[in-house]
């Protein structure tokens, strides 16, 4: 009767780390980490808000809209060409200059941008 016991409290045991081990963690989040999309930024600079639209098109285009105190500024925003292969974003932007940012992914909708000359931004997906 004692080994009977023994035996049902060592499966008892058992059984409960594997149920365990099994488990996941449904808090782990799986997502697509493309830039593909529409973002956000909001911010205020010297007391003025303001609010940044970028757009990253699968083809590797893309353009800027931004908006500051005044309303919204360049109607047709600027325009770019990027490659982003994890976690570097390479813009070349239209007017002739190019920007190489870090791609920090805070979760799946808001990711940091910066780069070494001390820019430092986060942007949302909408």
């Amino acid at each position: 009767m004692k080994k009977l016991k023994f035996l049902a409290v060592v499966l008892f045991t058992v059984l409960t780390c594997i149920n365990f081990a099994s488990c996941s963690n449904d808090d782990d989040e799986i997502y697509d980490d493309s830039i593909v999309g529409k973002w956000i930024e909001k911010g205020v600079d010297d007391g003025d808000v303001y609010e940044n639209i970028y757009i990253f098109n699968a083809d590797g285009t893309g353009a800027t809209l931004w908006k500051g105190a005044n309303g919204w500024y360049g109607e047709n925003g600027d325009s770019f060409h990027y490659v982003y292969t994890k976690p570097v974003l390479t813009i070349k932007w239209n007017f002739g200059e190019t920007e190489i940012l870090s791609v920090e992914w805070k979760n799946k909708n808001t990711i940091r941008l910066y780069d070494n000359d001390g820019e430092d931004f986060t942007i949302s997906r909408q």
